[in-house]
């Protein structure tokens, strides 16, 4: 991120079926340090059944953008922030 000047940094978890809570915390930290590097963190691929799982481990996603398929997240990252379409 530092060296390439990234603003956006996306996370494709679309391989993962499920989560426990110390994944949940581990995907909530690397957002967050991508954040504190000046770089908007973007995790693609979400299922409806890893979703859940976040929303019941209570991991707070409010600042971090979240899409179902990579192409969400792309497209995310070519509009900046405030963006009606992001």
């Amino acid at each position: 991120i530092r060296r390439d000047g990234g603003q956006v940094f996306i996370v494709d978890i679309s391989g993962v079926g499920e989560i426990d809570t110390e994944t949940s915390t581990h995907l909530v930290r690397l957002a967050k340090a991508i954040q504190l590097m000046g770089c908007r963190c973007v995790y693609s691929g979400l299922s409806p059944a890893v979703a859940k799982a976040l929303v019941e481990f209570g991991a707070d996603f409010r600042s971090i953008a979240t899409t179902s398929s990579l192409a969400e997240a792309v497209a995310i990252a070519n509009n900046p922030p405030g963006d009606p379409r992001t």
